[in-house]
């Protein structure tokens, strides 16, 4: 009798086992690391570093401070967790706390404008991607993998297509949010070969998509809650 093909086992990268103290543990960690990804964004932060020696890496405070680190934030956040409605609620408790260190660490008061970015996108985004997080380590959807490397991507494009930034810095921030998307492709990229491949035009489509998004429909949301806030 010929063997029954295996089913295909979901692809748990970013699942937690054991008991309930791991999983607590586990969000702990990852909100201790968007508070300080919030406070790695402000100068004067590093204006304190410098006086140990550390120098102030420009591009990757830059990169941190960007719509797609705090997306690949949701996405793992919500891929911790066991239930869909852990995801709902972790995707945009990430993005808030990464948002409460950058309130706390900022030297004035910060605008509206910035404020409402980071509302906006912990509430309306924040569960969509967390529970895309969830779908993607339970049920082992790896195509879901090319939304967070599609908001890194989207910041890319965002990044090539700026001629207003003076072209040393535009080229160093290209160079910086490029390796995070080759990274996001291998950390998130699980599977065979195969896999790994389609999942480049996945979120080449994806970071498309975002971009127009955020240009024609966020940013300009995003301004007119700013001028009414």
């Amino acid at each position: 009798m010929a063997a029954r093909p295996e089913a295909a086992r979901p692809t748990r990268l970013l699942t937690v086992a054991g008991d309930r103290s791991s999983r607590v543990g586990a969000f702990v960690g990852l909100g201790v690391v968007a508070f300080l990804v919030g406070l790695a964004t402000q100068r004067h932060v590093w204006r304190h570093l410098e006086t140990l020696g550390v120098s102030y890496p420009s591009e990757l405070v830059a990169f941190l401070d960007t719509l797609g680190v705090a997306a690949v934030l949701a996405f793992v956040a919500g891929a911790l967790g066991r239930r869909w409605w852990q995801a709902v609620i972790a995707g945009p408790t990430a993005i808030l706390v990464s948002f409460v260190g950058y309130y706390i660490a900022f030297d004035t008061a910060t605008g509206p404008t910035g404020a409402a970015k980071w509302i906006v996108l912990a509430l309306v985004a924040g569960p969509a991607v967390g529970v895309v997080g969830w779908w993607w380590s339970r049920r082992g959807v790896w195509w879901l993998a090319g939304v967070p490397v599609g908001f890194l991507g989207a910041d890319l494009i965002g990044l090539v297509l700026d001629h207003e930034t003076l072209p040393s810095v535009r080229a160093a921030d290209i160079t910086t949010s490029s390796i995070a998307v080759v990274l996001a492709l291998l950390v998130f990229g699980r599977g065979p070969l195969r896999r790994r491949v389609l999942l480049v035009p996945v979120a080449a489509a994806a970071a498309l998509v975002l971009f127009l998004l955020e240009t024609l429909a966020v940013m300009p949301l995003l301004r007119w809650l700013g001028s009414v806030l």
